[in-house]
This record gives structure tokens, C-alpha cells and sequence, in this order.
């Protein structure tokens, strides 16, 4: 039989207290010296981990819409992320995007060579031999260009499609800067549709097409209708008016050539751009560029090409 001895029982006591006392100090040493940082780690690292399901459902809406009361009422989907607007606005080439509707335009944009002179065969004889752009207007190869590119023309080369063909000179009319040439060779070819000039707003996306130097073929470049039925001073006093203004980079060569609306049709005939004779006097000009509005030379070329066409 076991006996219990109470001097055992007064041990385990004594044992016990210790222990709680040396236990309290620790806790209470481990309490007062706790880093603050770590503190502060503490307090952020549970909402990093912790799922936020009210952010998650506003990105991504759940394509299936939630059945309301009324059944018959259907919830408007939301839009999807591709762009509406390209689509609608290249639409008349079916396309949707920039690239693919200067590929549609380009073959029709050309690069004029007019040779001056007395001799067109020997260029080492004074004559002179400027360049400029053209666009074609219809498929029996009309081009339409500007007056002060041909005027005085002995002769008249047009690349179109890698080729330098021959062309003729049909009709212009120096007040409106406007020539209408003939491609020589009988052939379908490709045009670009007319646009309506009196719709463009200010603003509207363009882009012009055309051969700056006469080396840069087909060069595009971009901007917005910055003004319309712009009046601008031309050197012999007179006075252009009705004109389209752009901030697309134009340059010389560029005369002659089309300007077009993110629909692909012509809307303007590229004519002049400001430049300043003395940009260090404070005068310096840039980004000033005048288009004559289609609907005035869709009213000439018609006129021209019924008259060569009796």
C-alpha cells in the first residue's frame, strides 16, 4: 500500500510557484521589448493575403446577368474591351485599323515628274525637272493634282504601282490651284472615292498622302482639321480662300496630293504650307498646312472630264 508523504506534496508547491514567477518575467521582458516595425508588419500582412472579392467582381463582370424580378427585362451587357470606334469609322473598307487602310489607299496616290524646257530628251540642257503628288480619281486614269505642279509642262511622268508611265495634261485652273492629267496607257485603274469636305469638323482625324523631295514615295502622315474655310495670302497679292487647314507634316513634293479622312476618302487637295522667311526674327511657322476642299474640285474634275470625254 502507497503512503503519501506530505514533504513531497510541499516540493511540487515550491516547484510550481517558481515556475510561475520565472514565466510571468519572460512574458512580461518579451511584451515590453517587441519592435515596433515588426509590430507594424504584423498589422499589414493579413489584409495583403486576405482576397478582395468586391474589387474582382467590378473588373470582371460575370457575362451571365442576374435574373431580376421581372423576367422579361433583360440587363445590358457590358461592353467589351476591344474599341468601338475603329471599326465604325474605317468602315467604308472594311477594315480596322490604320495600317490596313493605307494599304486600300496607297496604290492610288502617285508621284508627278514634270520636265521644263525646250528639250524634254536631254536634261543637261537647262531643263528644269520638279516633282510633285497626284491622286487618281477615276479608273481611266484622271489624276488630280495641282496647277502650280504642271504649269508649263514639256512633259509629264507619273509612278504609278513601281511603273513611270506617261501622262497628259487635260485641263487646270490656276486661281484654284487645280490640273486634271491623263494617264497615256488605257488600263482599270485604282482610285480613291470622293469625301464629302463640307462634313469635316474641327478636330476630325486626317492623314495626307503624297512624295515629299519626290524621292519619299507615298508618304503618309497624320493630324487633325485644324481650321476650315481658311483665307490665306498667296505672293502675288492674291488671296486663296475656302481652304481645309491641317497640322499633318507637309512638305514640298507633297503639292498635289491627297488628303483623306480615317474613312479613306479624299476630302482635300493638298496646296500650300506656311513657312517662315525668317524664323529668327520670331516668325517661325510650323505645322500650318491648306487643302483645297473636295466638293470644289469634284465640281471642276466633273466638269473637265465630261468636256475630254464629249
Amino acid at each position: 500500500m502507497r503512503t503519501f508523504d506530505s514533504r513531497g506534496l510541499v516540493s511540487l508547491l515550491i516547484v510550481a510557484l517558481l515556475s510561475g514567477l520565472i514565466g510571468g518575467v519572460v512574458a512580461l521582458w518579451a511584451v515590453t521589448n517587441w519592435s515596433p516595425a515588426y509590430v507594424a508588419l504584423l498589422g499589414t500582412a493579413t489584409p495583403t493575403r486576405t482576397p478582395r472579392p468586391t474589387l474582382t467582381a467590378t473588373v470582371l463582370p460575370s457575362p451571365t446577368p442576374t435574373p431580376t424580378s421581372t423576367p422579361t427585362e433583360t440587363p445590358t451587357p457590358m461592353p467589351t474591351a476591344s474599341p468601338t470606334t475603329t471599326p465604325t469609322a474605317l468602315a467604308a473598307y472594311n477594315v480596322t485599323n490604320l495600317a490596313d487602310l493605307v494599304e486600300k489607299v496607297n496604290p492610288s496616290a502617285v508621284t508627278i515628274f514634270v520636265i521644263r524646257g525646250k528639250s524634254s530628251k536631254d536634261t543637261r540642257k537647262g531643263n528644269e525637272i520638279v516633282s510633285g503628288s497626284g491622286v487618281v480619281i477615276d479608273p481611266r486614269g484622271y489624276i488630280l493634282s495641282n496647277y502650280h505642279v504642271v504649269e508649263q509642262a514639256e512633259t509629264l511622268l507619273v509612278t504609278y504601282g513601281g511603273e513611270r508611265l506617261p501622262a497628259i495634261y487635260v485641263n487646270g485652273d490656276a486661281k484654284t490651284d487645280l490640273a486634271l492629267l491623263k494617264l497615256v496607257r488605257r488600263k482599270d485603274y485604282n482610285t480613291m472615292p470622293w469625301g464629302d469636305s463640307d462634313a469635316l469638323r474641327l478636330g476630325e482625324s486626317v492623314m495626307a498622302i503624297g512624295s515629299p523631295l519626290g524621292a519619299l514615295t507615298n508618304s503618309i502622315t497624320t493630324g487633325v482639321i485644324s481650321g476650315l474655310g481658311r483665307a490665306v495670302p498667296m505672293e502675288d497679292n492674291s488671296l486663296s480662300g475656302g481652304l481645309i487647314q491641317t497640322d499633318a507634316a507637309i512638305n514640298r513634293g507633297n503639292s498635289g496630293g491627297a488628303l483623306i479622312n480615317m474613312r479613306g476618302e479624299l476630302v482635300g487637295i493638298v496646296t500650300l504650307t506656311l513657312r517662315s522667311s525668317d524664323p529668327e526674327a520670331g516668325r517661325d511657322v510650323q505645322g500650318v498646312g491648306f487643302a483645297i476642299p473636295s466638293v470644289k474640285a469634284k465640281a471642276l474634275v466633273d466638269r473637265w472630264i465630261a468636256e475630254n470625254n464629249p
